[in-house]
């Protein structure tokens, strides 16, 4: 037995990082590190199943609250997604005070979820050529706010030395947040020529018939 669809989390960029793969053998664990730098505040993590790489245009099934910490300091976690036999589907969020958990399930190829199955395959054949252009973009986008975090922390630390430095940080952080922009503006622009698509284009913030999704915030010291 093997996932149908991809499971992941949306990442800063609104692209879907996938954790679990279509195609991995159940059962299915996969763990990855999560970073969120200092002065940066994650309101909750979303995950996602599906094959798109814009996270909304997946199946949302769950979100956890992470937990708060300092907003100076960065903060580390560990994500754990396990998937059954049974397709049941585990999601655990650890830092090292707390653990957020949530359980739903993963779409089986059972008759109430082909629909589903067969609508996200088809989407995303439909929208091959546009799917690879956000990927690339996320690609720029992602790189392009690592390095913005590190100029700021590099910023921070030199906050007291020369004028010169601290002004050059400022422009290549300028030109970042220039290269950011517009990222967003062809995104959106991508968006807004599937959105006058005739096929039919899903987002999950929408309503459709099939869509589960849970949200569970449960802290265990």
């Amino acid at each position: 037995m093997t996932l149908c669809l991809s499971i992941g989390f949306e990442d800063y960029a609104g692209a879907l990082e996938v954790v679990c793969p279509a195609g991995s053998s159940l059962p299915c664990i996969r763990s990855v590190p999560l970073h969120v730098p200092a002065y940066e505040y994650a309101e909750d993590l979303r995950f996602y199943e599906g094959a798109r790489p814009k996270a909304v245009d997946n199946f949302h099934i769950a979100s956890i609250i992470p937990p708060q910490r300092p907003i100076d300091e960065d903060q580390e976690m560990q994500l754990t997604i396990r998937v059954d036999m049974d397709y049941s589907l585990a999601i655990k969020v650890e830092t090292s005070g707390s653990t957020q958990e949530c359980n739903c399930r993963a779409r089986a190829p059972v008759a109430g979820n082909l629909k589903d199955i067969e609508f996200m395959h088809q989407a995303s054949d439909h929208y091959q050529v546009e799917d690879q252009q956000r990927s690339v973009l996320y690609r720029q986008l992602n790189r392009s706010y690592i390095l913005s975090q590190n100029i700021h922390k590099l910023h921070t630390r030199l906050v007291h030395e020369s004028g010169e430095l601290n002004t050059a940080l400022y422009i290549v952080n300028n030109k970042l947040t220039m290269h950011q922009e517009i990222c967003v503006l062809y995104l959106q622009q991508i968006d807004a020529d599937c959105n006058h698509s005739h096929y039919p284009y899903f987002n999950s913030s929408s309503e459709l018939p099939g869509v589960s999704s849970c949200m569970m915030d449960t802290d265990k010291q």
